[in-house]
């Protein structure tokens, strides 16, 4: 298996232009700063991405971010909607009094239940909790600090778990952890709560997650670390694994195409509907006119097609007759089922094959026909996919 990229947008979020009001402002953006000399074309910039969810209700993307601005008080805090196949942004909310809440407040992450949730510190003892949070803004209430779902008190170390973790309706906790000993992912049954919860296993990873989750089901969920397990070359790849944790098995590992340098913050949510996998990339801004460099992204798992199995004939080869011919792709594992374009060449008769070029059925199979012409000849059949032609 392997993610395949099917739609990138760097037009999903557009940063607010300078004009007249704005030039001259103190900018707390690095010398020159932001509508500070003519070069510097925008009037804000991402700072901080904070939450990044799919909401089923509405059938959209939201994210939530702190953007440094060029004037008085030089910040502020928005959440957004994003169309989740276009990944255009439709609107965008100003959070007033946001930040007093944010300062307790973890990251929102797509839950069991159908439910956003996120880290909280109460403020009754500092206890850290996780509980469910309201969309867009995810600002606790006063009733969800009370009941949380699960906390640090049950699970020790949840409060350190550089906040990744999943939940599902059975109980159970997925928590992405980076210990002194080592990264680990953990999985707890918490229904005992408010009594200590039961670690039901533990699997080390070699990568420390500080990125997002993505939410798939009540079984499944998607993890980005920082760093890349196939390299230790600095490049700004990201690992990205898929993970049963009714059965503490990873299903895949995968990922994040690289796309104009590093990123500084990257998050993903799991579309439950299309069930796709989205990613919102901040990367740095222009330099020099301070326009952005960020990406929306959607992603779908795909077979990596490594080879096309051999032509067989379905009827008997016969002069003036149409033949028809069958072949599979294949993944690296053996797996059947990958929708890929594949050519069909005839040598040295290549008239012979009524069509050359065609998309593989959703099992990997492809039927072509061959039309037999002279009697007694000798022919070779080929047939390759074509990976840069995918149906998406």
């Amino acid at each position: 298996m392997a993610l395949e990229l099917l739609h990138r947008t760097t037009d999903f979020y557009v940063y607010r232009g300078c004009d007249g009001n704005y030039n001259g402002f103190y900018s707390p953006i690095g010398a020159g700063g932001m509508c500070g000399t003519t070069t510097k074309q925008y009037y804000e910039t991402i700072f901080i991405l904070d939450s990044f969810v799919y909401d089923a209700a509405v059938d959209r993307y939201r994210f939530v971010t702190w953007n440094n601005i060029a004037n008085w008080p030089t910040w502020e805090i928005v959440a957004s909607v994003i169309h989740p196949e276009t990944g255009i942004e439709e609107q965008r909310i100003p959070l007033v009094g946001y930040a007093v809440s944010h300062a307790w407040t973890d990251p929102a992450y797509n839950a069991g239940l159908g439910k956003v949730v996120a880290g909280y510190i109460s403020t009754v003892g500092s206890q850290y909790g996780i509980i469910d949070v309201t969309t867009p803004d995810c600002i606790p209430t006063a009733t969800q600090i009370a009941n949380p779902y699960v906390t640090a008190t049950q699970i020790p170390n949840l409060a350190g778990t550089n906040q990744g973790y999943a939940l599902c309706p059975e109980k159970k906790l997925l928590a992405l952890v980076t210990l002194m000993a080592g990264n680990r992912i953990q999985v707890y049954d918490y229904s005992a709560y408010p009594s200590a919860a039961t670690m039901l296993w533990e699997q080390p990873f070699p990568e420390s997650f500080c990125w997002g989750v993505g939410y798939e089901s009540d079984q499944r969920m998607w993890a980005l670390f920082s760093g890349n397990i196939w390299t230790t070359a600095t490049d700004g790849r990201q690992s990205l694994l898929k993970y049963n944790y009714a059965k503490n098995k990873i299903e895949l590992l995968s990922e994040l195409q690289t796309a104009g340098g590093a990123d500084r913050m990257t998050q993903i949510a799991f579309d439950t509907k299309r069930k796709k996998l989205a990613a919102v990339r901040i990367k740095a801004d222009d330099a020099t006119t301070g326009k952005h460099n960020n990406a929306f992204e959607i992603y779908a798992p795909q077979i990596a097609a490594v080879k096309v199995t051999v032509p067989i004939n379905l009827k008997p080869l016969t002069v003036n007759t149409d033949v028809p011919f069958v072949s599979h792709v294949l993944g690296s594992k053996g797996e059947a089922g990958a929708f890929r374009e594949v050519t069909v060449s005839c040598s040295p008769t290549s008239a012979l094959v009524t069509t050359p070029t065609l998309m593989t059925e959703v099992s990997g199979r492809v039927e072509f026909t061959l039309k037999p012409t002279v009697a007694g000849s000798s022919e070779t059949l080929v047939v390759t996919h074509v990976d840069d032609k995918v149906l998406t």
